[in-house]
């Protein structure tokens, strides 16, 4: 016999009540969507600063605009968590710049180059 998840499938159940009685609520605490300061919370949550990484593909209903948020940006996150990590922050234009002989600015991107000149991790 399988596991019991009659407890998960009551919690599961209760929160979605939760959910319905949030939702009907809403129209009387954020009102019902139709003026200019309704339009304003919407624009402000669109624009409202994001941090694209690989997880946000796995639950969050918006992550197909962070990417693509991400993207504009020039962001390595777009290729993964790990190259973003390995990156430190740097944009992938810079990233070019550098890989094809921009001279380093700071110490980020002298220690970029010199990872990807190690026979390990890059080219010589």
């Amino acid at each position: 016999m399988g596991e019991d998840l009659r407890f998960q499938a009551e919690r599961a159940k209760r929160g979605f009540e939760l959910m319905g009685e949030s939702a009907e609520r809403m129209p009387d605490i954020i009102g019902a969507g139709e003026d200019e300061e309704d339009l304003d919370m919407i624009n402000e949550v669109l624009k409202a600063p994001v941090a694209f990484s690989d997880a946000c593909l796995s639950f969050c209903e918006r992550s197909e605009a962070c990417f693509n948020r991400a993207m504009a940006d020039g962001s390595g996150a777009v290729l993964g968590d790990e190259v973003e990590r390995f990156l430190g922050g740097m944009g992938l234009s810079r990233v070019d710049e550098l890989l094809d002989g921009a001279k380093a600015k700071n110490s980020t991107e002298r220690d970029f180059l010199s990872q990807m000149k190690s026979p390990i991790v890059g080219f010589s």
